[in-house]
């Protein structure tokens, strides 16, 4: 699911980008798929792939106008509830990793074939080549 249901949403939307002349494609990647992590093998694999999914489209992109990044969020979510509690858990809200989103998605936003890392209102670039 993680890295063929982007692939195969992204696909047809690319398509559609390149007719207009124009579009903004964001993967989500993870810190598993960037630096590995124990017992996550496959889920790790697949995120990692993404990020070379986000790299390639934005090469291909690059002649219709269209941009890729990718964004490694750390926030609060089903899956790290347990991890994080109280002033720390408010640190991590999604809310915090919606803006950066918004603006690999905005029009204005020139970086493509990037990875954004993006927690507790910090924001970094991921040096993934």
């Amino acid at each position: 699911m993680h890295l063929l249901g982007s692939y195969y949403v992204s696909q047809p939307a690319f398509a559609h980008m390149r007719e207009a002349g124009y579009g903004r494609l964001v993967m989500t990647t993870s810190a598993a798929g960037l630096y590995g992590n124990f017992g996550q093998v496959n889920y790790s694999a697949a995120k990692l792939g993404l990020v070379g999914m986000a790299k390639s489209v934005a090469q291909e992109g690059a002649k219709y106008g269209i941009k890729s990044n990718a964004i490694a969020p750390v926030a609060l979510s089903r899956m790290t509830e347990g991890l994080m509690s109280g002033a720390m858990a408010k640190a991590f809200l999604p809310e915090a990793i919606a803006p950066v989103v918004a603006y690999l998605a905005h029009e204005d936003c020139a970086l493509t074939g990037e990875v954004l890392s993006a927690y507790g209102g910090h924001v970094g670039r991921c040096l993934c080549r």
